[in-house]
């Protein structure tokens, strides 16, 4: 399928803007949690989206974004996933490097997300792990290192692309720079 980015561009662009802090944030609702979940979901699809089209350079998939994680305590499981101050050591936590091609598929395949605001009242971070990483780390997100995934992302504009037609795999081998 070939696409205009452009558009999608444009989503992942408007995205990035509505996360960044504000100087009268909107008073917290559900539905306000749930709408800005749910456009950092979209976000990151985009950002996967776009890397698996060979729409962006590797610049993207690579990204590394500076993270925190805490393994749990205990099995986590679909009852006490939402309990992370009772399952997780949150005082134990430590920093990582991953990329934004990691973080999209925590995001697209989320077990549980966690929006948290500051004492300003804007978005600061978002505790996630997907199915398979429950049982070895929470990731808290700083908001900041998603809108910079988000900004890299569509920014990032190939100027030319190498493709190997590879006989092993009965396709191509392409690489954009």
């Amino acid at each position: 399928m070939a696409i205009e980015s452009i558009y999608w561009r444009e989503e992942i662009s408007r995205i990035a803007k509505t996360l960044k802090p504000k100087r009268r944030p909107l008073n917290w609702s559900e539905r306000l949690v749930c709408t800005t979940e749910r456009e950092i979901i979209v976000g990151f699809f985009i950002l996967r989206k776009l890397v698996e089209l060979k729409k962006v350079t590797d610049k993207t998939k690579n990204l590394m974004l500076e993270i925190q994680g805490c393994k749990p305590k205990t099995n986590v499981h679909f009852s006490n996933r939402f309990e992370l101050e009772e399952y997780y050591d949150l005082n134990g936590e430590n920093s990582y490097q991953r990329s934004a091609w990691y973080l999209s598929n925590q995001f697209i395949h989320s077990y549980t997300s966690l929006l948290a605001r500051d004492q300003s009242r804007n978005w600061s971070e978002v505790f996630i792990f997907s199915d398979y990483d429950r049982n070895k780390f929470v990731w808290r997100v700083p908001i900041s290192e998603i809108i910079r995934a988000f900004e890299t992302c569509n920014e990032d504009w190939p100027h030319e692309i190498h493709m190997k037609y590879n006989d092993g795999k009965s396709d191509w081998d392409v690489k954009v720079n």
